[in-house]
């Protein structure tokens, strides 16, 4: 069960503040507030100079550029530039501020009849300026060279998808191109058919997928948060298909989050309040300018409000986690940097019932630890990675018995080398060595006093494993480029080692097109429950295989806008699949059998094509129009039974929209519709609709033909900024769910639930 808190008042009244913005509707051209004349005796001074995006240095209008506690102000024209005059000599601090960027504040010193000229570089999101841009970049990302199909956004993009009501970055992930997640509650996604399972999430570098959730273990209706929070992040990249496998031990798409290095020009403080949680980001330099230090912590607080305004309701769900980077230039080449995440959830059931087997209370701990030493030289860069994780829960019954309990760890090494070979011809390589420990245990009881225990699963599984990679990028001339490479595994789980190998391909075009096209073979261990749970299949269970092709087409129209296609076609092998396991209904060709152990046993296939149409503007509408069709099948070889792939999403249209009113203000809209995953496992539908008007299911013949119905919601929200001195205050307020449509999401086997209504939200950001 799951409750949300609905402050529709003071969302309302918020958006009211928000709406009657002071700035009214921005100046378009720049503008110079005069300050009463300077004295004779000191000759006024001039202070002028141009604001500029950080990532790509392009001009960005209607910026408000202040000395503080004075009132000395101008609002940068369309092309940039602004011009404080008559300014009395002194010290000063100037403050930059515009929504959507960090605040930047800079101490300067005016002498008398001084022509000061400065050039203010803002970093998008709550991350901090740089003094300088070294290279111009350009609007989109530079891709991984030879990947296909990509996505990437930034800390801006990032901070406006998260929302409000969760504050999490891998909400945002949902609304990326080629992305499916038709679940409110869960932080998890799909794409291509492939779920979370068969997806790698990196952070820096390194698989994280087992430590990145608050979530409760063993419940598939809880529902899930990201573990770290979105403003220590400075980028998520996206990989489909046919990407360079530099991790690999996945059969599906790559998804890397690239955390930021903290301020190294002053300390900064911000505190930032959502619908679940209150947190605070800190930040500075380390002694002498050589490194700087990041920190965030955040703790929910939803479960105390639900005490107090709904005093029925017995499920409570909280977390606490934190976040610390350090960075230090040791020298001129050489940089070592220390990365900390810990995080606690903690899920209570005041009244649980008198079921045996109802969960009373459940906590997780988790945390990731990463020591990295960076080395560059004019023609190479060395990177090595010590890290450690792991991840604990427990779960108990109302009489306090243990219902569940589990320790995933892993520690490991990594290494990455990238070197120049002429100007054309470029090597990366690594490897990585890791142990890794994986342990669970899940129980449930009768009715008898003592209650008798029966073990669900069991496993205790610890592996060794190693891997290495080599890839090549020949720019075999100015529009062309090829790349390729491979890599191999060996794990003490499975039998022999194991080759992937990889290329791809890009040509530029007349007319500003570019092709691209990949192919690779990607192979993925199974999992430890598979291996050696009680249906495990043991040292009879291999490795799993899918074979990538991905042609695209892209093209850039302008500066700021580019759209693309591509066509997937990803081939599964030897996926392992436990057959009879799911109750099923009469008249099924394979009857239930729960003692069915895990074979390498299914084949099948993810294709479809995709579609992007992104715009990028600092000083206007940004966004993308995305729509995917997929289809995925599979076939068990042994008994000829098929079906539809669990994410199987047909048809998947995403919308981003953010459009900057003013330098204060700002709107976003987000829109996701797709047609829906099946209902896992032999469920048919009954034509009868529950009491809230969601369909009903009952055990089938045959399996994945029940689907959800149709999953569609609109998000809107306004940011708006307030600047007081050298702090500024942003207001959030935003509409979740706008049409308050009837959404279902799957809520453990069969059981169908209710998704989110029309909820109003409400949240700030202080930065001191």
């Amino acid at each position: 069960m799951h409750a949300v808190v609905r402050p529709a008042a003071a969302s309302l009244l918020l958006l009211a503040i928000v709406l009657a913005s002071p700035d009214g509707a921005g100046a378009q051209t720049a503008a110079a507030t005069q300050a009463p004349p300077a004295q004779p005796s000191q000759p006024a001074a001039t202070i002028r100079g141009t604001v500029v995006d950080e990532r790509t240095e392009q001009p960005l209008a209607r910026v408000l550029v202040r000395l503080a506690d004075t009132e000395y102000r101008a609002t940068t024209a369309t092309d940039g530039r602004f011009e404080l005059r008559g300014v009395k000599p002194g010290d000063y601090t100037v403050t930059v501020s515009v929504v959507g960027y960090a605040l930047l504040r800079k101490p300067v010193t005016v002498a008398a009849g001084a022509a000061l000229e400065f050039t203010f570089v803002l970093t998008a999101g709550t991350g901090t300026y740089e003094e300088k841009v070294d290279v111009v970049a350009p609007v989109f990302e530079k891709r991984e060279p030879g990947s296909v199909a990509e996505q990437t956004i930034g800390a801006t993009e990032i901070q406006d998808l998260r929302g409000l009501v969760a504050d999490d970055p891998l909400r945002a992930i949902q609304a990326m191109p080629g992305v499916t997640a038709t679940d409110d509650f869960s932080a998890e996604f799909s794409a291509r058919g492939s779920g979370p399972r068969n997806t790698a999430v990196l952070l820096d570098g390194i698989q994280a997928s087992a430590v990145l959730l608050h979530t409760v273990e063993g419940r598939d209706d809880s529902g899930s948060i990201a573990r770290i929070s979105s403003d220590v992040l400075s980028r998520a990249t996206l990989m489909l298909g046919s990407y360079p496998q530099r991790t690999g031990d996945r059969l599906g798409p790559q998804l890397e989050f690239l955390t930021r290095d903290g301020s190294r020009d002053g300390f900064h403080l911000r505190t930032m309040v959502s619908m679940v949680a209150a947190g605070v980001v800190a930040e500075g330099p380390l002694a002498g300018g050589r490194g700087s230090w990041l920190a965030s912590v955040r703790q929910s607080y939803l479960d105390w409000v639900i005490r107090e305004i709904y005093p029925d309701f017995n499920s409570f769900m909280g977390f606490t986690d934190a976040f610390g980077r350090v960075v230090f230039d040791a020298s001129a080449r050489h940089q070592v940097s220390l990365t900390l995440l810990a995080g606690r959830s903690h899920y209570e059931e005041v009244d649980p019932g008198t079921s045996p087997n109802a969960f009373a209370d459940a906590e997780s701990r988790g945390g990731l630890a990463i020591l990295g030493v960076r080395s560059t030289g004019q023609t190479w860069s060395l990177n090595q990675r010590v890290y450690g994780q792991t991840n604990t829960f427990q779960n108990t019954q109302p009489a306090g018995l243990e219902i569940g309990s589990g320790r995933y760890t892993d520690a490991g090494y990594r290494v990455d080398f990238t070197r120049a070979l002429g100007a054309r011809v470029t090597v990366d390589a690594g490897g990585q060595a890791q142990r890794v420990a994986d342990r669970q245990s899940m129980f449930s009881y009768d009715r008898r006093v003592p209650p008798r225990r029966t073990t669900l699963e069991a496993y205790d599984t610890l592996a060794t494993r190693g891997g290495a990679y080599v890839h090549l990028r020949w720019q075999a001339a100015p529009a062309s480029l090829l790349t390729g490479g491979a890599r191999v595994d060996a794990t003490s789980l499975v039998a022999g080692a194991a080759a992937s190998p990889w290329l791809q391909f890009e040509q530029r075009l007349p007319h500003g097109l570019l092709v691209r096209a990949g192919t690779g073979l990607y192979r993925q261990e199974p999992s430890s429950d598979q291996l050696d749970g009680l249906n495990g299949g043991g040292d009879g269970l291999g490795r799993q295989r899918a074979l990538h092709a991905d042609v695209g087409v892209e093209q850039i129209l302008g500066a700021r806008t580019r759209w693309q296609v591509s066509l997937f076609n990803r081939q599964e092998r030897d996926v392992a699949f436990a057959s009879g396991l799911e109750p099923r209904g009469a008249g099924a060709k394979v009857p239930y059998n729960p003692s069915a152990r895990y074979e390498n046993r299914l084949d099948g296939y993810a294709r479809g094509v995709e579609t992007v149409l992104q715009r990028r503007d600092p000083n206007g509408l940004s966004g993308w129009v995305a729509y995917a069709y997929e289809l995925s099948r599979y076939r068990d070889a042994k008994t000829g039974e098929s079906f539809d792939g669990d994410y199987d999403q047909r048809h998947t249209l995403n919308l981003y929209a953010s459009l900057r009113l003013w330098s204060r203000a700002n709107a976003i809209a987000k829109y996701r519709i797709g047609s829906n995953i099946p209902v896992r496992g032999y469920y048919s539908p009954t034509g009868v609709e529950d009491s809230d008007g969601l369909p009903t299911f009952a055990l089938g013949p045959a399996r994945n033909v029940g689907r959800l119905p149709t999953y569609s919601r609109l998000d809107l929200r306004v940011n708006q900024v307030f600047n007081f001195s050298t702090r500024r205050l942003t207001l959030f307020v935003e509409l979740i769910n706008v049409t308050n449509r009837t959404n279902a999401g799957l809520s453990g086997g069969r059981s169908i639930e209710k998704l989110l209504p029309l909820i109003p939200a409400a949240g700030f950001l202080f930065e001191f």
